[in-house]
């Protein structure tokens, strides 16, 4: 059974209720973030450079902005998208509009890279809520919902309208947003939300304040619109009929449970044949279980912006997800022995020989193993007294960091996912013709 192809244009709302999707039935084909509806309906920058950022999706993105490439990217994947999965929260800081008529959206990129302070003389900010923001964003939404319908006629558009989250998991009101309360917010989001439905012809997924809540620790961090992952699991329901996948529950809390996969983050039993109930943990799953939840909250800083999605499970491995070429890659951390085993996953399984291929282009050593066709080791890193001390993290930094750069082929051509040099064996070229 052929996927469900997912354009994503929104911000980490629809990308984590994304990653809440059965892999099996949904594959993500684009995502455009930071940028405004005002920008992709206006004219490309050309008074100024976008700003040079660290994280590789960041610059992407901002880049994406400057060059208003919504526009040509639903015409590029518009026969190849049958769900339109849009939210308007890269909305909330407004746009710069430039003396030539050009617009930027002002994303927490633009603020946090000093590049503000270098746009052109003459720019206007044009502030979310205002009325002059509002009749600007009519006109561009309007204009923006034409061609998806134009480019994506034969594709399902889902606008998310989830509330701001005003309370925690943890019972805390949440924290503003750039001096904006959520109660303020879903406010002025009304009759952006009431625009943008009409101009997308969208069916609309709501959840009001009632029935959301922020999770204090989300991966992206706390704030009103990075929910607890029920939120995310109603989302899914409510959007697609059948239940969303348990992604964060376990490593969401990891810092704070005592075994990695027995418990979600609202402190919810997780069981199955694979996720024993904490009480019919073994000793040495628990320590286990510790010494993975460890892992998890030392990556999360070693690694910002990087080892984001990331959950204990089985109470033996850690994972983390990411996208390279449209293809979802994972690291699996094993602790066992008093070793951790890292191994590189490639959820489908037909792309093993390309992961191979770039991890010999990459100068990754890594083993083949026989009876997994979905992975290789690359690295084992032993503790001292099964304790995860700063020595084991910068070894497992050191080597995740160098096979993320082989596989994202940092300073190299990208490979050509569908070349049959890369197989070895014609029967399997066959998957990607």
């Amino acid at each position: 059974m052929s996927k469900t192809r997912v354009f994503i244009y929104g911000s980490c709302v629809s990308r984590d209720t994304f990653e809440h999707f059965d892999p099996e039935q949904f594959e993500l084909v684009q995502y455009v973030a930071r940028q405004s509806v005002l920008s992709a309906y206006t004219k490309p920058v050309e008074l100024m450079a976008p700003p040079t950022l660290e994280s590789r999706f960041q610059q992407r993105m901002v880049t994406g902005d400057f060059s208003s490439s919504l526009r040509s990217l639903l015409s590029t994947h518009g026969s190849a998208t049958d769900l339109v999965l849009v939210d308007l929260t890269d909305e909330r800081l407004g746009a710069y509009l430039l003396p030539d008529g050009s617009m930027v959206t002002r994303s927490v990129e633009l603020i946090e890279s000093g590049a503000e302070q270098y746009l052109p003389q003459g720019t206007q900010h044009i502030a979310f809520g205002t009325q002059q923001h509002f009749e600007y964003w009519s006109t561009a939404m309007n204009y923006i919902g034409e061609r998806v319908q134009h480019h994506m006629p034969q594709a399902t558009t889902v606008l998310l309208d989830i509330a701001w989250a005003e309370w925690s998991e943890s019972g805390t009101q949440t924290p503003d947003s750039f001096g904006l309360k959520a109660s303020e917010a879903n406010a002025i989001f009304r009759p952006y939300v009431q625009v943008a439905t009409q101009a997308l012809g969208a069916h609309v997924v709501s959840m009001d304040p009632a029935e959301v809540m922020s999770g204090p620790h989300h991966p992206w961090g706390d704030a009103p619109f990075h929910y607890a992952e029920k939120v995310y699991l109603e989302t899914v329901r409510r959007l697609t009929g059948t239940e969303g996948r348990v992604v964060w529950g376990p490593g969401s809390e990891a810092a704070a449970l005592p075994t990695g996969a027995g418990y979600s983050g609202s402190n919810r039993a997780v069981r199955g044949a694979d996720n024993p109930p904490a009480s019919d943990l073994t000793p040495e799953d628990k320590i286990r279980g510790n010494q993975l939840a460890a892992v998890c909250g030392w990556l999360r800083k070693e690694l910002p912006g990087h080892w984001t999605k990331h959950a204990v499970w089985k109470d033996t491995v850690s994972a983390h997800d990411f996208v390279a070429q449209g293809i979802t890659f994972a690291f699996d951390i094993h602790a066992k022995d008093n070793t951790f085993v890292v191994d590189i996953v490639v959820r489908d399984k037909q792309y093993l020989p390309y992961l191979e291929a770039l991890l010999r282009a990459g100068d990754i050593a890594f083993k083949d193993i026989g009876d997994k066709s979905d992975r290789v080791h690359f690295t084992r890193v032993g503790m001292v007294n099964e304790i995860v001390d700063e020595a084991t993290i910068k070894k497992l930094v050191t080597a995740i960091k160098k096979a993320r750069r082989a596989i994202d082929q940092e300073g190299r051509a990208p490979m050509d996912v569908t070349s049959p040099a890369l197989y070895g064996k014609t029967d399997a070229r066959r998957a990607f013709a």
